[in-house]
């Protein structure tokens, strides 16, 4: 949280607290705003300054201690406070930006030596370049030109035969071995390789021949699923449920059809029987 007046920007902290404006009561949220804006134009500040929104807050440094009631639990504002503590200069911003580029030419007194050294080698160089054009002769005498002994040289650089033979013989038998190693070993590697892939082979080749020599019946019996989920369960039992139901329907009807057919049967009886009595 942080306070929307200009100037004050305090954020939470211990033994500060903060009120929203009283959105609900136009009244005391007018009272509030004119407060803020009355002390903006103390200050020659613009109105534009003061940010607020729905979710704005306000410390208690600008809420006197009789606008509180102070219980065991919490403190809380009366009604009829209003915010009239303003100790803070909402311009206090852009003085800070103003110190800021005022602070930039001071640099200048922190290295001075660095300038000074500067100075003088540019002093140097003209007194150089003014000696060059004047006197041709002393020219020679000042160039300091690097000198290099001879027995450190001598030390230093070494016989190219020395150097190059040697380090050829050793790198020529030392890539042949290699080459002898590596071709070795990667024709052990492709043999493992290879007698792994027969293994499995045959051992696929089991599996075939067993499945080809079982029943299905045999196959479909001892098939099982283990990886069924909690949801493929639950479906199945609907499944299995909707099912029930069907079956019961089927039955009523074909229990039904029974009695009918029944029925019809003896009709049909009792109508054969009354035709032989008739004919007698």
């Amino acid at each position: 949280m942080r306070c929307c007046v200009p100037g004050c920007g305090q954020r939470s902290k211990k033994g500060i607290s903060f009120h929203r404006f009283p959105l609900r009561d136009q009244n005391r949220f007018q009272l509030w705003i004119d407060q803020i804006h009355a002390y903006l134009e103390k200050h020659n500040c613009e109105h534009e300054r003061l940010k607020q929104n729905t979710k704005s807050v306000l410390c208690s440094n600008h809420f006197l201690n009789s606008d509180y009631i102070i219980t065991v639990s919490c403190r809380m504002l009366k009604d009829s406070a209003y915010p009239s503590v303003f100790s803070c200069d909402p311009q206090r911003k852009k003085k800070r930006k103003l110190s800021s580029k005022i602070s930039a030419p001071r640099l200048r007194y922190i290295l001075p030596k660095v300038e000074i050294v500067e100075l003088e080698c540019t002093k140097n160089i003209s007194c150089i370049q003014d000696s060059i054009l004047e006197e041709p002769v002393i020219k020679e005498a000042r160039i300091e030109e690097p000198i290099i002994k001879k027995s450190t040289v001598e030390e230093l650089m070494l016989d190219k035969n020395t150097i190059e033979e040697p380090i050829v013989e050793i790198t020529l038998e030392s890539f042949l071995k290699n080459l002898n190693k590596n071709k070795f070993t990667g024709c052990l590697s492709l043999i493992e390789e290879v007698l792994k892939l027969q293994k499995k082979i045959a051992v696929l080749e089991k599996l075939l021949f067993e499945l080809k020599s079982c029943n299905r019946s045999v196959i479909c019996e001892n098939d099982h699923c283990y990886a069924s989920t909690p949801r493929s369960l639950q479906r199945k039992l609907h499944f299995s449920q909707a099912k029930v139901i069907m079956m019961k329907k089927q039955k009523r009807n074909t229990t039904k059809k029974l009695r009918r057919s029944t029925m019809k049967v003896l009709q049909l009886q009792n109508l054969m029987k009354s035709m032989e009595k008739k004919d007698r």
